[in-house]
C-alpha cells in the first residue's frame, strides 16, 4: 500500500471490509462470480491502484435476472416486520464498519473523511427509518354506496427494483434505495458508479453477512458492475418495474426516455445548477459560512453543491470581499487528514472538464476573483487536486447555464425587489437545491411560495447542501478555517501572478523535466517602509452607512487607497516606482511531472510578483507548457503513433526495422507478406500518464512505397508477375478493414 493509506490505515479498512486485489464485480447476496473486464479503481488521493473489480458480462446479469426474479417470489410474502428486522440488522453492522467504510468512501472517491463517516451514519440513519415504515405499511378502508359492502386498499411490492448510484455519494443512494425497498418486499439490483466500484463491493459484503445468518435466498441484494453497457441493460429490462437513477441531468433524460419507453417508472435525483439568494438583510457570517460550504466541500461535486451566488447590489462587495478572504484560508489535500477542508476531484476528466469551465467563463466575460488552477507537486501527485475558484459572471453565459461538477462558484449580482433574484435563480434548465439568506420574513415565505424558487429543495438561512452529512469541516460553524468570516478587516494582498510559456520536448514531456528560467519580476526595493492608511485606519475597510427604504443600513467596502491591506507608501528609495518596487531578474526552477500536455499551466507557488506592504504575499508564476512538434512521432493524448515506410521488396521477403521512440530507438520484425496499413502496437512505448496510471502505446504505421520510377528490365518484372497467381489480391477473412483498424487505433 502506499504511505497514505499506510498511514491512515486504509489495509486495515479493506480487509475488515473485504476487499481484496482482485474481486468478483457480480452478486446475488452471498455468491459472488463474474466474467467481465477487469476494471481497476485508483484513487483520486494519490493516483495509485487501490484495488481492481471484474465486471459484469451480459450472460453474468441475465443470471443475476434470474435470482432476483426467483427472489422476489418469497421474499414479498414476508411479514414486513420481519423484513424490516432484516434491515435492522444490516443498519447494525454498518455501525460496526462505519470507520472502515467511511475511509473507503474517502480514499475511493476523495471526499473529506468526516464527509465519508457521515455519508455512512446516514446509511445508518435510513435503515432507522425503514425499520419503523415496515410495521406502517397502512392502506385505507372506504364504505361503499352499496349495502353490506366496504373496500380496502394495500400497497403491493413493485418486484425488481434497479438502482443506479453516482460517484459522489458512493454508498448512502444505494441504502436510501435498498433500505426501503426491502421493507416494502423488493428486491434489488444494484450498478454503482464505475468510478468507485470498490464501495460497492464492500457495502455488498456487508449485506452478505446479514443474508447468510438469516439464511435468506440468493437475489435479494444483487451487485453488477460495469460501464454505461451494463446500466442500459438495467434499464432496457422489463423485468424491472421501477429504476432510481442519480447522477447528471444528461444521463436522467436518457434514463427516463429509456425506461418510459417500455412504461416502467423512474426515480430520478439529478443535479443542479443550485442557487443562493443573499438580500440586503442576510447575515453575512452565516452566508459565507453557506456559500462555502456549499462550493467547496466534496470539492463542489455534490447534487446539491452551491454553483451560483445571486447577491444584492448593495451587498455585493461586502459578500464578495469575505468570500475571497474565506478562500484564502482553504486548505487543499489527503482528505483523509482532517486539517484539510477539500479533496481531490474524483479524476482527471473531472479536472479537465474544470479548467474548461474556467476558461470558456473568461471567454465569455467573467472576471476571476480568486483563481483556479491545478495543484502539482508533493501531495498532489494523483492530477486530480484543484483551487476552488470564484469567478464574477452574468446569468446568460451559457457555462453559468451548465451544470459543473466541481468547485466553481459564480458571483451575481441583482438589483431591485427579491423578486428579481428568485427570477435569475429559476433561470437555469435545472433545478434540485435552492437557499436564500435574509432575516425579512416576506421574503422567505415569498421564496417558499409557489411563486419562489422552483426547485425541489428550498432552504431558509441554510446553504444548498444544508449540514446533513456534519462536522465536514472540523467542528460546527466552519471553524476549521480560523478566524472567521464577518465583513472582513485588513487583508494580506497578493501580488500580481507572472506568466510564461515554456516550450518541451516530447522527449522531455514524456520523461519529465527540470527547467531552469530568468524572469523578470517585481519586488519590494531594499529600504522602503510602509505606513497605517489614514483613510481606514489600517482595518483595510471604509463603513458606509445609507438611507434606504428599510432603514439605515451599515456596509463595508474595501479600502480603496489601500486596497485593504491598511498601509500606504512611507519612504521609497530611488529608482523604486510608486507603490515601492522595482523590476529584477529572477532564475526559477520548474519541476516538471511527465506527461503534461500542450496548453496545461503549471504553478509554482510565490514565484511571481511581489505586493507593496509588510503583510503582503508574492503572487504565483504561471507556467503555460508548449508542446514541439516531433520529427517522426505524433502524439494522440497518451499513445504516439509512427509512419514506417518500407519497400516492396522488404514488405513481401519481411524485414527487421529500427523505430524511432521517446526513450530511443527500439528494432522490431516485420513478418513476410506484411500489408501497407497494417498497425503494429508497441506496448507501453507511448507517453506516461499524468496520473502515473501506465504508459500509453506506440502505433506503428506500415506503408509499402511504390516506387514511381522503374527501369527496364523491373517494369518486365513486374509486367510479367501482374498475371502471377501470388501477385494478385487475396484478403483473408483475418484481414482487418480499414474502418476496424481505425478502431483498433482508438481502442
Amino acid at each position: 500500500m502506499t504511505t497514505i493509506a499506510s498511514a491512515f490505515g486504509m489495509k486495515e479498512a479493506l480487509s475488515q471490509l473485504g476487499v481484496k486485489d482482485l474481486n468478483l464485480g457480480t452478486s446475488t447476496g452471498t455468491s459472488g462470480f463474474g466474467s467481465g473486464e477487469i476494471l481497476k479503481s485508483y484513487s483520486p488521493v494519490d493516483g495509485q491502484l487501490i484495488a481492481s473489480v471484474q465486471t459484469t458480462s451480459a450472460a453474468d446479469y441475465e443470471k443475476v435476472m434470474q435470482n432476483a426474479t426467483e427472489a422476489f417470489q418469497t421474499f414479498r410474502i414476508m411479514p414486513a416486520p420481519q423484513r424490516g428486522e432484516i434491515v435492522r440488522q444490516f443498519g447494525e453492522k454498518l455501525r460496526k464498519n462505519k470507520e472502515a467504510l467511511g475511509k473507503l468512501v474517502s480514499y475511493e472517491m476523495g471526499k473529506s473523511l468526516q464527509e465519508g463517516y457521515g455519508e455512512v451514519q446516514e446509511m445508518i440513519d435510513i435503515c432507522d427509518f425503514a425499520v419503523g415504515l415496515s410495521r406502517q405499511l397502512h392502506g385505507l378502508t372506504m364504505h361503499s354506496e352499496r349495502p353490506g359492502h366496504r373496500m380496502y386498499e394495500q400497497y403491493h411490492s413493485l418486484g425488481v427494483v434497479g438502482i443506479i448510484s453516482a460517484f459522489n455519494f458512493p454508498v448512502a443512494v444505494w441504502a436510501w434505495n435498498t433500505a426501503l425497498a426491502w421493507i416494502c418486499g423488493d428486491v434489488c439490483v444494484w450498478k454503482p458508479s464505475e468510478k468507485t466500484p470498490l464501495c460497492g463491493i464492500a457495502c455488498q459484503n456487508i449485506i452478505a453477512e446479514v443474508i447468510r445468518e438469516n439464511k435468506l435466498p440468493e437475489g435479494i441484494s444483487c451487485l453488477i458492475n460495469g460501464d454505461y453497457k451494463i446500466g442500459e441493460l438495467l434499464t432496457q429490462d422489463t423485468r424491472v418495474p421501477l429504476i432510481s437513477a442519480t447522477g447528471s441531468t444528461r444521463m436522467g433524460k436518457i434514463v427516463a426516455q429509456t425506461v418510459a419507453s417500455r412504461l416502467g417508472k423512474s426515480l430520478l435525483e439529478l443535479g443542479g445548477n443550485n442557487a443562493i439568494i443573499v438580500t440586503p438583510d442576510a447575515d453575512i457570517k452565516m452566508t459565507v459560512i453557506g456559500a462555502v460550504f456549499g462550493a467547496v466541500g466534496t470539492a463542489g461535486q455534490r447534487c446539491t453543491s452551491t454553483r451560483r451566488l445571486i447577491i444584492h447590489e448593495s451587498m455585493y462587495d461586502t459578500v464578495k470581499d469575505a468570500l475571497v478572504s474565506a478562500y484564502k484560508q482553504l486548505r487543499i489535500g489527503n482528505p483523509l487528514d482532517e486539517k484539510n477542508h477539500v479533496g481531490p476531484l474524483i479524476d482527471v476528466q473531472a479536472v479537465a472538464m474544470y479548467t474548461n469551465a474556467l476558461a470558456k467563463a473568461v471567454e465569455e466575460g467573467g472576471k476571476i476573483l480568486v483563481e483556479g488552477k491545478v495543484l502539482v507537486g508533493e501531495g498532489y501527485e494523483s492530477g486530480c487536486y484543484v483551487q476552488p475558484a470564484i469567478v464574477e459572471a452574468d446569468n446568460s453565459f451559457e457555462i453559468v447555464q451548465h451544470e459543473t461538477f466541481a468547485p466553481i462558484l459564480y458571483l451575481l449580482k441583482y438589483t431591485g425587489e427579491v423578486t428579481n433574484a428568485i427570477a435569475i435563480q429559476n433561470g437555469v434548465a435545472q433545478g434540485l437545491s435552492s437557499a436564500i439568506m435574509t432575516n425579512n420574513l416576506r421574503e422567505a415565505e415569498l421564496f417558499l411560495s409557489v411563486a419562489g424558487s422552483d426547485c425541489g429543495i428550498a432552504n431558509v438561512n441554510i446553504g444548498t447542501s444544508g449540514a446533513e452529512i456534519g462536522g465536514a469541516f472540523g467542528g460546527g460553524g466552519f471553524s476549521g478555517f480560523g478566524g472567521g468570516f464577518g465583513g472582513g478587516g485588513q487583508r494580506r494582498v497578493k501580488g500580481s501572478n507572472l506568466r510564461i510559456k515554456v516550450k518541451l520536448s516530447l522527449e522531455e514531456i514524456a520523461n519529465g523535466v527540470e527547467k531552469k528560467v530568468k524572469v523578470k519580476r517585481k519586488v519590494q526595493a531594499k529600504g522602503v517602509t510602509y505606513r497605517t492608511c489614514p483613510t481606514c485606519n489600517g482595518s483595510g475597510q471604509i463603513m458606509k452607512v445609507a438611507n434606504t427604504i428599510l432603514g439605515r443600513m451599515q456596509t463595508a467596502t474595501t479600502c480603496h487607497i489601500c486596497s485593504g491591506s491598511g498601509q500606504i507608501l512611507d519612504q521609497k528609495p530611488a529608482g523604486a516606482d510608486a507603490q515601492g518596487m522595482l523590476l529584477e531578474d529572477d532564475t526559477v526552477s520548474i519541476k516538471i511531472p511527465a506527461g503534461v500536455v500542450d496548453g496545461m499551466q503549471l504553478k509554482v507557488a510565490n514565484k511571481g510578483n511581489e505586493a507593496p506592504g509588510s503583510n503582503s504575499i508574492p503572487g504565483d508564476l504561471i507556467v503555460a507548457i508548449e508542446e514541439i512538434e516531433h520529427e517522426f512521432l505524433k502524439r494522440e493524448g497518451e499513445n504516439l503513433h509512427y509512419d514506417l515506410y518500407i519497400s516492396v521488396a522488404e514488405a513481401a521477403l519481411g524485414a527487421s526495422k529500427d523505430i524511432e521512440t521517446v526513450s530511443g530507438k527500439v528494432r522490431i520484425k516485420l513478418e513476410e507478406g506484411i500489408q501497407s496499413g497494417k498497425i503494429l502496437r508497441l506496448k507501453g512505448k507511448g507517453i506516461p500518464s499524468l496520473n502515473s496510471y501506465g504508459n500509453g502505446d506506440l502505433l506503428v504505421h506500415v506503408n509499402v512505397w511504390t516506387p514511381k520510377t522503374l527501369s527496364k528490365e523491373q517494369k518486365q518484372f513486374f509486367e510479367k508477375m501482374l498475371t502471377d497467381e501470388n501477385f494478385i489480391p487475396k484478403p483473408e477473412k483475418s484481414d482487418k478493414s480499414f474502418f476496424e483498424k481505425v478502431k483498433d487505433m482508438f481502442s
